[in-house]
Order: C-alpha cells, then sequence, then structure tokens
C-alpha cells in the first residue's frame, strides 16, 4: 500500500501538506515522508501516521475545521 492507495489517510495528509494548512515542522515534514514513501516504507509510517491523525484531527478534509 502506498498513500495514494490509503483512503483512510490521504485527505489528512494532503490537508497537512496544502498551502492552507499551517502544521508544525514535524508534523508537515511526516506526511510530506508519506507522499514519497514507496510500497516497502509507507507501511512502516501508516502506524504512526494513525496515531498523529488522532492527536490533530483538525486536518481532515484538506485542513478544514470541523472534518470528519
Amino acid at each position: 500500500m502506498i498513500l495514494q492507495d490509503d483512503l483512510e489517510l490521504i485527505d489528512w495528509v494532503l490537508g497537512i501538506t496544502s498551502e492552507r494548512a499551517s502544521p508544525g515542522d514535524f508534523l508537515r515534514a511526516v506526511a510530506e515522508a508519506a507522499t514519497h514513501a514507496d510500497w516497502e516504507n509507507y507501511p512502516i509510517l501508516r502506524p504512526a501516521l494513525l496515531e498523529l491523525k488522532k492527536k490533530y484531527p483538525y486536518y481532515s478534509e484538506f485542513g478544514k475545521r470541523g472534518g470528519k
């Protein structure tokens, strides 16, 4: 699996990397890594992404407040 196939996380990750979002440097770096991760490395990042999404749900729906 890669990010582009991950319907659970792609919206949230793209919300972080979009220009409208203003996450911290760490969160943006992890999101950028996820967008570049290949089939071998994305599954390693995915558990961390799920935990970060719980902690920072704000970025769901491309950075809109009150995301799903």
